[in-house]
């Protein structure tokens, strides 16, 4: 398993760590978000429209509320103003998968992507509706990346039905 195709042996990868003090600068800067007004403002507002609308679970499983305020480490605390739209198995699968030092990518931003990052060493999220892309990008955890990449126009109609 540790040999290519000629059956030389492959250099091991080593894993990157993450210094001390960078993760205590990083935990330090996630604190700061977590009280941002700006951003909490943002998050109750989301978190107003998405339990007052009058469509029963419009944007995803209501059942999703409240949601967990602690990482699964239990050592870091999770603004949960805002909660995933999945249902709670859901959320614990994820949990399970999620460690401090993981690295995330995924397609499609939203709570879930504020609330998740938290838990992780860096997020990096793909958005294609450019007024959206922005807007989660202002509320976004310091760890996070959200990127705005356009659906091409050759592939809208495919991508949007």
């Amino acid at each position: 398993e540790n040999e290519n195709e000629e059956g030389e042996e492959r250099p091991k990868r080593k894993r990157q760590k993450t210094s001390r003090k960078a993760r205590s600068r990083m935990r330090r800067k996630m604190k700061k978000w977590q009280k941002d007004p700006i951003v909490m403002r943002w998050k109750q507002d989301r978190r107003d429209k998405i339990l007052g609308d009058s469509v029963p679970d419009k944007y995803g499983p209501l059942q999703g509320y409240p949601c967990a305020d602690t990482c699964p480490s239990g050592k870091l605390y999770l603004e949960n103003t805002v909660c995933p739209m999945m249902f709670k198995e859901e959320a614990e699968l994820l949990f399970k998968a999620l460690k401090p030092e993981s690295v995330v990518w995924e397609w499609g931003t939203g709570a879930s992507s504020l609330y998740f990052s938290q838990c992780v060493k860096k997020w990096t999220s793909i958005e294609h509706v450019t007024a959206w892309c922005l807007e989660m990008r202002s509320v976004a955890p310091p760890n996070t990346e959200v990127r705005c990449v356009p659906i091409e126009p050759q592939y809208r109609e495919c991508m949007l039905s």
